[in-house]
C-alpha cells in the first residue's frame, strides 16, 4: 500500500544550527506526512556531521538513520534520514543524492527541496 508522503530535502554545508533550527520548524508547525532528508554535503567546518548526528539521534531515536550517500538507497526511510558525502558537489548534486534516496522509497509521491536557513511558521504542506 502507497501512503502520500512528502519528502523535506535539505542540503547542508558547514552550518548545522541552520539546518537543525530547520527540522525543529518543521516538526513543530507541519501536520502533512513527511520524511526529511538531509543532505551533509562535504562540510570543511570540523564537527559538523558528528553534531547532526548527535542531535538526529538524541532528538529521534529510531526515527533516524545515517547512510552514506554511495550506498544503496532503502525500501523505506525513516523519519529522518542524514545522508552523508565525503566530497561538496555543489547545490544541485547535493540535492540529487537526497532526490536519488527519496525516489527509493515506495512512501514518498512528493517532494520539497528546502534550504537550510527556512524556518515554517506555519502549517504549509
Amino acid at each position: 500500500m502507497q501512503v502520500n508522503k512528502t519528502a523535506i530535502i535539505i542540503l547542508n554545508y558547514n552550518n548545522y544550527e541552520d539546518t537543525i533550527n530547520c527540522v525543529e520548524s518543521i516538526k513543530k508547525f507541519n501536520t502533512a506526512p513527511v520524511k526529511i532528508i538531509v543532505v551533509e554535503n562535504g562540510s570543511t567546518r570540523e564537527g559538523v556531521m558528528s553534531s547532526l548526528d548527535s542531535f538526529f539521534l538524541k532528538s529521534y531515536g529510531a526515527d533516524y538513520v545515517s547512510v552514506n550517500s554511495e550506498k544503496p538507497v532503502m525500501e523505506k526511510l525513516p523519519y529522518i534520514t542524514l545522508v552523508y558525502s565525503e566530497t561538496n558537489d555543489g547545490y544541485a548534486n547535493g540535492n540529487k543524492k537526497g532526490l536519488r534516496f527519496a525516489y527509493g522509497d515506495t512512501e514518498i509521491s512528493h517532494v520539497m527541496i528546502l534550504n537550510n536557513d527556512v524556518l515554517f511558521v506555519e502549517d504549509i504542506i
